[in-house]
């Protein structure tokens, strides 16, 4: 692929559909990396994340996640799932720059 990109086939779609939980990864000003487990929703092509009203130690505007996506626009969406029987190992990696916090699979 020109763009370094792979098509989502439809065994990876069903896989983002049916997940919950990913790792976000994202890259602070200093291009320190900042990585947190994330609850998602796959709807077609793109990937949805809630920031919740949990109590934040911090203000959801000042969340690191937020703050670093607004700041250098890099992150790495993971998904992925572990199971004893390592045949039954897979996880998708999607990546994106120029990220404003929405991520199409």
């Amino acid at each position: 692929m020109a763009n370094g990109l792979h098509p989502i086939t439809p065994e990876i779609r069903a896989k983002l559909e049916t997940t919950r939980v990913a790792r976000l990864a994202t890259l602070d000003a200093e291009r320190w990396p900042h990585l947190v487990p994330i609850c998602f929703v796959c709807d077609g092509s793109v990937l949805y994340s809630a920031i919740d009203r949990k109590p934040k130690r911090v203000a959801p505007s000042q969340l690191a996640r937020l703050k670093n996506i607004k700041e250098t626009s890099q992150v790495a969406l993971l998904v992925d799932q572990y199971d004893e029987d390592w045949t039954r190992l897979w996880y998708v990696l999607v990546p994106r720059r120029n990220a404003s916090g929405r991520f199409s699979a």
